[in-house]
């Protein structure tokens, strides 16, 4: 990343500018995603047809399957998917766009959005050759995007991938044992 950018690590965000800033919006942000997962589960569970399979395709109730999931979700993706996404792509766009999408008082960077744009298509379940489109999950794909924005605009505000890589973390845990308990429970 160093060679391609030809910058030093810290200016691509591995730092700790604005460390009380993301701390500050990390809890804020996960405090707020924990009740807004467990809402969708339980309406999910309760209104929507098909829900309870959409979950178990996600969980399965098995421990050791749990915890071998928990190591990748909450620890491996989020510092890889960060490193690439933010740090990576966004860096990279930011040398040619540094105008924002105003949305009323919301300005929202391109490269944020850009960068977004490729985080959730790279959620499709697919094949490079021959292209083949295996699974769409829409659902995940609106969250992918809408959070991919928010971490990007983080990542820009701050410089630094502390934000994006504590909440990145922190959803897919709530998500992922959330998941694993309406699985119990369903079983």
């Amino acid at each position: 990343m160093r060679m391609v950018l030809k910058v030093k690590l810290s200016e691509v965000g591995f730092n700790l500018k604005d460390k009380s800033l993301s701390l500050n919006f990390s809890k804020i942000f996960l405090f707020i995603i924990f009740f807004i997962v467990i809402g969708v589960v339980i309406i999910g569970l309760k209104f929507v047809n098909g829900f309870q399979n959409y979950i178990l395709s996600w969980s399965q109730p098995n421990l050791v399957d749990e915890l071998s999931k928990q190591l990748t979700v909450t620890i491996l993706a989020p510092i890889a998917e960060e490193t690439m996404y933010r740090a990576f792509v966004i860096t990279f766009l930011m040398k040619e766009w540094k105008s924002n999408i105003r949305i009323k008082r919301i300005a929202i960077p391109y490269p944020a959005v850009l960068g977004a744009i490729i985080f959730m298509t790279i959620h499709i379940d697919f094949t490079l050759y021959p292209l083949t489109i295996h699974q769409i999950d829409y659902l995940q794909l609106m969250y992918t995007f809408i959070f991919g924005v928010i971490w990007g605009t983080m990542f820009i505000k701050t410089q630094s991938l502390l934000c994006p890589v504590l909440t990145h973390s922190g959803i897919n845990f709530i998500m992922s044992i959330t998941g694993f308990l309406a699985s119990l429970w369903l079983v």
